[in-house]
């Protein structure tokens, strides 16, 4: 995942494909992995199969890793670690920056008026920082299922098939979190099968299913045991994904 150094973010990190049935998470412990320059609140919040972690801080240009170890009700203690990539100069708040997708190409999923009324409180226009916010957080959950499943980050390739894919599940995920924001998503059903088509792209992609052409390995790949949700309680991103709540504060 990616923040910015004056970012203090929630992430919550779901264990439920690791659990048995009927087992949750009681407690869980959260520490930096150190060498490191982010700080995490050491308690996690424990919910269900989902432990939400509290990340702030952070050095620009460093990359550090936090590593949640969770306590199950049959006594097991499972881990996870999460990498967090600190910038500012290409930072996720930036408006402007590069990402998978454009905003042009976000603006063409959604009519104007309905964009407008998506991501502002009135007014006819898009918020555009919001959106590019969105598209943010979608680079970070690209970029954290590339980079566990061995992928250099961000995922640099001039195979048009590669781009096509990132730009495509990018949107598709994009699109379906600005109408989540607003409890729009039943009035589209068929944007919620593109996100889940874009969530099994990105499993496959962390577990090493699915190839980018023309994208550089990882000279080691990532370590990551857990899964982590993103967007909403009820939506899973598979094992090892990590975002900052789309509600929170946009």
């Amino acid at each position: 995942m990616r923040k910015h150094p004056a970012e203090t973010l929630k992430v919550p990190v779901d264990y439920a494909a690791r659990l048995g049935v009927g087992e949750t998470i009681v407690s869980a412990a959260v520490s930096v992995v150190s060498p490191g320059t982010i700080t995490v609140d050491p308690a996690g919040v424990v919910a269900g199969s989902i432990v939400t972690c509290t990340v702030s801080g952070g050095t620009d240009g460093k990359t550090d890793s936090f590593l949640v170890l969770a306590t199950t009700s049959t006594g097991e203690v499972l881990s996870a670690t999460v990498e967090v990539s600190v910038r500012s100069s290409d930072a996720v708040l930036e408006l402007g920056r590069i990402h998978y997708a454009t905003l042009e190409g976000l603006k063409n999923r959604l009519p104007a008026q309905a964009l407008a009324d998506l991501t502002t409180e009135s007014g006819s226009e898009p918020d555009d920082e919001m959106l590019d916010s969105i598209l943010s957080e979608v680079d970070g959950l690209i970029d954290t299922a590339a980079n566990t499943g061995g992928y250099a980050t961000p995922i640099v390739s001039e195979s048009g098939a590669t781009k096509t894919a990132l730009e495509s599940h990018t949107l598709s995920i994009a699109k379906f979190l600005i109408l989540d924001r607003r409890g729009m998503t039943a009035y589209d059903p068929a944007s919620e099968t593109l996100y889940k088509a874009a969530l099994a792209f990105l499993g496959g992609l962390q577990k090493g299913d699915i190839e980018l052409a023309g994208a550089p390995l990882r000279v080691s790949p990532a370590t990551s045991t857990g899964s982590v949700i993103a967007g909403s309680e009820a939506r899973v991103f598979g094992r090892g994904f990590c975002t900052r709540d789309p509600r929170r504060g946009i």
